[in-house]
């Protein structure tokens, strides 16, 4: 099994409420943004692809501040 697309039946769209933003580090957590977060249809290959993204969200975010710095 490997990743799969996001589709907008695995999503469930809500707004993250400030106040409740769960972990230590004010994290919210898993598969869960400030506008969606995952849904009944969410899988496996979905959670993979989600993941995929988060990461290279975090890494563009990281060349950014580094090239910013510079």
């Amino acid at each position: 099994m490997g990743a799969e697309r996001l589709t907008l039946d695995a999503l469930r769209f809500e707004l993250l409420d400030p106040a409740d933003s769960g972990g230590l580090d004010g994290a919210s957590g898993a598969f869960v943004a400030q506008t969606f977060r995952a849904g009944w249809d969410f899988n496996a290959g979905q959670a993979l692809s989600w993941a995929i993204l988060e990461l290279k969200a975090d890494c563009a975010g990281k060349v950014w501040l580094y090239l910013s710095s510079v």
